[in-house]
C-alpha cells in the first residue's frame, strides 16, 4: 500500500499495526472517512491542541473550531483542494489550544482510495511547528534588522570566497563607489573594485583579521576616495572573507588642511620671534640713546648752568643765596637717578610729592618746605602722610628722611 493509494478496508493484522503506529506517533494523526467521520485519532492531539481525542470523536467539527479566525478561509480552500487532488497536500496555519494559546501547525493530508480506486477519505498528520516558526520569525527579523542596518550605514560591506569572488554585495555600495549592486556583482572579483595585492591570504589565515588597510580607489565617476579597509575570516554560506570599507577621504583632507595651518602658524611664530628680537634690540638702543641724552644734559648743566649759579651766589644777599643753593640742589636731584627711580617705583606719587621727597631727603623740615613752596605747614604734613602711605611705610616707625636718603 502506498501513501497515495491506501485501502480503507484493512485486515486485522494491518489494522493492529496501523493502530500501534498511531498510538506511538509524535504527531497528531487521524483518519477522516468519506462521510466525514473521524477515526483512529492519535493521543498526541492532547499535547498539541489541549483537547483529548474523545472530544474530537464526539465533536468532529472541533477540528475546524480551533482554527484561528484569520486562517479559516485558507483552511476551507485547502479542504476544497483535497477532494480534487490525488496528491498529498500540506498547509501551515494557526490553531487556538484549549488554554487560549496560539500554536502553529503543519497539516498534511493524504487522499485514500480503495482497490477500485474510489475515494474513501484521507489520512491527516498534524505536526506542532510553533517553535520552528518562532525561530524563523526571529531569523527574519534579524535578517531584516541587518538589511536595514547595512542599507543605512555609510560603510560598504562585501563577502567573497577564497578566490575573492563576490558572494555578497551590500545594497548601499553606491554611496562610496558610485556603482549599484548589480554593477559591482558583474565585476565578479573584489580586486576589480579595490585593486590587486590588498593583503596576503596566508597572513589573513594566520591572524584571522587585518584592520585599517588604507587604499586610494576611484569611484564610477573618477573621483578618488581614501578608504580604511578591515578584512576578517568568516564562514557565511559560500563566503569566507568579509570586507568592510570606510571612507576616510574627508578625514585625510582635514589632516592635510591642518598640516597647512600648522605650517603657517610655525612661520608666523618664527616671524614673531624675529620681531621680538628686533624690538628688544630697538629698546636697548632707545635706552642707550636716552642715557646718552641724560649724560649730555648733566654735562651741559655742570658746564653752563652751575658756573652761572656760583657767580650769582657770590653777589646776592642771604635770601638770594639760599634760593640759589636750593636751586642747585634741585638741579642735582633732577640730574641724579633718585627722582627717576622714585617715579618709576612709585607711580602713584604726584609731581609735587616727588619734589617734597627731594627736600625731605636733603634734611629740610616741614616748616622750611612750606616756606619754599609758599604753602602751610599742615599741607606739608598731609603730603608727608600720603608719601609714607604710598611708600608703604605708614605703619612702620621709620624716619622718612633716612628712608629716602638710603633709597
Amino acid at each position: 500500500m502506498s501513501s497515495k493509494s491506501i485501502a480503507v478496508d484493512l485486515n486485522d493484522e494491518e489494522l493492529k499495526l496501523y493502530h500501534a503506529l498511531v498510538e506511538s506517533s509524535c504527531d497528531w494523526d487521524y483518519l477522516i472517512t468519506g462521510d466525514g467521520n473521524i477515526q483512529l485519532i492519535s493521543p498526541a492531539c492532547k499535547r498539541i491542541t489541549g483537547y483529548a481525542r474523545e472530544e474530537f470523536e464526539n465533536n468532529p467539527s472541533l477540528i475546524e473550531e480551533i482554527i484561528h479566525p484569520e486562517d479559516k478561509d485558507l483552511f476551507m480552500i485547502h479542504q476544497g483542494m483535497e477532494r480534487d487532488s490525488r496528491e498529498p497536500l500540506s498547509l501551515e496555519f494557526r490553531i487556538i489550544s484549549s488554554d487560549g494559546s496560539i500554536r502553529w501547525v503543519n497539516h498534511i493530508c493524504y487522499p485514500l482510495f480503495d482497490e477500485e480506486n474510489l475515494y474513501r477519505g484521507r489520512r491527516v498528520s498534524v505536526r506542532d511547528i510553533t517553535e520552528r516558526r518562532r525561530i524563523e520569525d526571529a531569523l527574519r527579523e534579524s535578517e531584516e534588522l541587518h538589511r536595514i542596518t547595512l542599507s543605512n550605514i555609510n560603510d560598504a560591506v562585501f563577502i567573497t570566497n577564497d578566490d575573492l569572488e563576490f558572494t555578497y554585495v551590500c545594497i548601499n555600495v553606491d554611496y562610496i563607489f558610485g556603482y549599484n549592486r548589480g554593477e559591482v556583482e558583474a565585476m565578479g572579483n573584489i580586486s576589480e573594485l579595490l585593486g590587486e595585492n590588498l593583503f596576503e591570504m596566508d597572513d589573513l589565515r594566520q591572524r584571522k583579521a587585518i584592520f585599517n588597510i588604507e587604499r586610494r580607489v576611484a569611484d564610477k565617476f573618477g573621483n578618488e576616495h581614501d578608504l580604511s579597509i578591515n578584512i576578517k575570516s568568516v564562514s557565511i554560506k559560500d563566503g569566507t572573507i568579509l570586507f568592510t570599507c570606510h571612507d576616510i577621504t574627508e578625514l585625510r583632507r582635514a589632516e592635510e588642511d591642518l598640516k597647512v595651518i600648522n605650517s603657517k602658524l610655525d612661520l608666523e611664530r618664527r616671524a614673531l620671534r624675529e620681531k621680538n628680537v628686533a624690538l628688544n634690540e630697538l629698546m636697548k638702543q632707545i635706552d642707550k640713546e636716552k642715557n646718552q641724552i641724560i649724560v649730555q644734559i648733566q654735562c651741559n648743566l655742570r658746564r653752563v648752568i652751575y658756573p652761572l649759579l656760583n657767580k650769582m651766589e657770590g653777589i646776592g644777599n642771604k635770601t638770594g643765596r639760599e634760593y640759589i643753593n636750593l636751586l642747585k640742589k634741585s638741579l642735582d636731584d633732577i640730574i641724579s637717578p633718585f627722582s627717576n627711580k622714585l617715579e618709576n617705583d612709585f607711580a602713584s606719587l604726584t609731581p609735587r610729592e616727588i619734589e617734597v621727597c627731594n627736600l625731605i631727603k636733603e634734611g629740610m623740615t616741614s616748616s622750611e618746605i612750606a616756606s619754599t613752596f609758599n604753602t602751610s605747614v599742615e599741607t606739608v604734613r598731609n603730603q608727608r602722610k600720603n608719601i609714607r602711605r604710598k611708600l608703604k611705610i605708614a605703619n612702620n616707625k621709620i624716619n622718612l628722611a633716612s628712608y629716602l636718603q638710603n633709597y
